[in-house]
């Protein structure tokens, strides 16, 4: 359970040391904030961002208040304050901006910030949307011939196939390399994209709504799951169920999720190929408007644009994902995410 009066208390003494120039929006400190990233293998932070209130950090600085007025806040010493920043820098989490103040260096996202970007990536999602919808014959038969999913109905793994496979899991190196043409950015001697997301207190849904990726690696095998909703109690508590099924997969009549072998694994990266040909052309038909509204954005000053826009991809396909659900091409399971076991 959060904290809430604590922190109640400490919005009004951030009201005090903010001074009566600065509105504090109560949900920036109220909220949590998850920590997202975009990494392989061993390329990630060497610390906790969500430990300490480092995170605290980050999203104040993108909410123009400075390093003594967030120190004042959370009642840091200097030394304390020292240690947080040199760690955060290292990390490429925040920098020394033109005038010497540190800045976020970062994506953070915010609730209102999402639905504002979602709002101007309307025709963006609608034409992507609108092309899956026109391929999707050709999608299913391609999907149909992959052994190790043809024998399960479309509808139950739609959720995996339309949203993980052509257009995320599946499908963000080809945006990076084709579409971006560029490498992740250096973080501390490791390359990995991070951000920073809103996610109000009430929701069950992760920040901003956005589908993802879990996947737990075990002794040769990983249990993955793909949604929006991974981290409910009852989603984990699945996943528990699903991993005794699996160890014990013999003595079953049947396992109903699907088995992805590695062959299996390529076939579905053919499936997000097929695809990328149509994705690809949308984002460059579309790419001024992006570019127009990153220039136009508070991200300008903290974020490269091929930064920016990763994270806006993931509001994309999200929107996407949602419009598919809408239309009754995507089903989301009773398990609330789709869950299929990775076995090298």
């Amino acid at each position: 359970m959060k904290k809430i009066p604590v922190l109640l208390f400490g919005i009004a003494l951030l009201a005090i040391s903010f001074g009566e120039n600065k509105k504090v929006d109560k949900s920036q400190i109220l909220n949590d904030w998850e920590f997202k990233m975009i990494s392989q293998g061993k390329n990630k932070p060497n610390f906790n961002p969500n430990k300490d209130s480092l995170k605290y950090i980050p999203v104040l600085l993108h909410k123009g208040y400075d390093l003594e007025e967030i120190r004042s806040h959370f009642q840091w010493t200097h030394e304390e304050l020292k240690t947080k920043v040199s760690l955060l820098s290292q990390a490429n989490f925040i920098k020394k901006g033109v005038d010497n103040k540190m800045m976020v260096s970062m994506m953070v996202i915010s609730e209102g910030e999402g639905e504002k970007i979602s709002k101007y990536l309307t025709p963006v999602s609608e034409a992507i949307t609108n092309k899956i919808k026109g391929s999707m014959d050709s999608i299913q038969h391609n999907v149909a011939q992959i052994e190790c999913l043809k024998h399960f109905d479309f509808n139950d793994i739609s959720l995996l196939v339309l949203s993980n496979i052509l257009l995320d899991n599946g499908q963000i190196k080809n945006v990076e390399l084709e579409y971006l043409q560029k490498e992740r950015p250096n973080r501390n001697n490791k390359k990995y994209y991070a951000s920073f997301q809103e996610k109000p207190t009430d929701s069950e849904y992760e920040a901003l709504g956005i589908y993802g990726n879990q996947v737990e690696m075990k002794e040769g095998f990983a249990l993955c799951r793909y949604g929006n909703q991974r981290y409910l109690p009852e989603v984990i508590e699945m996943a528990n169920e699903i991993e005794l099924q699996y160890l014990n997969i013999s003595k079953t009549s049947s396992f109903k999720y699907p088995i992805i072998t590695s062959e299996c694994s390529e076939d579905l990266l053919k499936v997000s190929g097929f695809f990328k040909p149509d994705l690809l052309e949308i984002l460059n038909q579309y790419d001024t408007l992006l570019r127009a509204e990153y220039s136009k954005s508070l991200y300008r000053k903290e974020i490269s644009y091929e930064e920016f826009f990763i994270w806006i991809y993931h509001i994309l396909y999200t929107d996407v994902t949602d419009r598919l659900i809408a239309d009754g091409l995507i089903h989301i399971p009773k398990e609330k995410v789709a869950f299929y076991i990775f076995q090298p």
